[in-house]
């Protein structure tokens, strides 16, 4: 939070933070990358007035073990951590805030939870095929009344990135939104839509071989008349 003040009123300038993560299962030796938004809470708009992002790993004792200061332009940033033999715990937390935050009880760090297995666990896990998605808002969260743009994470339940071509975004009533939607080789994909006031979504995958999927996304934020 910003507080600005002109002559005798002071107003307030929330932000909101969020990260965009690779996954949330890792074995040693790999990486985790994040793309940080932050976001005018009010607006929805990038923020113009954070320049720096603390991004930190805490383990289970709540012990910081890797930090990283990320330079904020235009609301965006980016970075990584390596996943190394200094992590030993199996659970960690990523978090991720700004100076300002600190100085706000009420105002809480972007978090995100963190697991690290090992190959004899990995060896250990039923081969059954799952599939898992993840969504991830354009600077953290939906607006209603306006176009949106979601990142997309798909993965075979044991962190490994897929490539697939049949996503669908549906509202509530069951109405088709967006259909073939596609991931990577990395289980990474995008889609843009217009929210709509009053609506709900979600993905679904629907596949031979495979459960019907289905991901909520989160309630879009309304945006107050002034």
């Amino acid at each position: 939070m910003i507080i600005s003040q002109v002559g005798d009123n002071i107003s307030e300038q929330f932000e909101n933070i969020h990260l965009h993560i690779n996954k949330t299962t890792f074995l040693q030796g790999e990486r985790l990358w994040f793309k940080a938004y932050v976001r005018e809470q009010k607006t929805g708009l990038p923020s113009l007035l954070t320049s720096n992002l603390h991004v930190a790993l805490f383990n289970k004792e709540g012990e910081e073990v890797k930090r990283k200061l990320i330079y904020i332009q235009n609301g965006l940033g980016q970075g990584s951590f390596a996943i190394d033999s200094t992590m030993t715990d199996t659970e960690f937390t990523l978090l991720a805030w700004t100076n300002y935050m600190l100085n706000f009880k009420k105002l809480t760090p972007f978090s995100q939870k963190i697991k690290l297995v090992n190959y004899d666990t990995v060896s250990k896990i039923s081969s059954e095929p799952t599939i898992q998605i993840s969504v991830y808002p354009e600077g953290g969260q939906l607006i209603e009344g306006a176009y949106n743009n979601i990142g997309i994470l798909v993965n075979n339940g044991l962190s490994k990135g897929l490539a697939v071509n049949d996503l669908t975004l549906i509202d509530d009533s069951g109405k088709v939104i967006r259909n073939n939607i596609t991931t990577n080789e990395l289980g990474m994909g995008k889609a843009g839509f217009m929210v709509e006031a009053g609506k709900s979504y979600s993905l679904q995958f629907d596949k031979a071989d495979f459960p019907t999927i289905s991901k909520s996304l989160p309630e879009a934020y309304k945006i107050k008349s002034v």
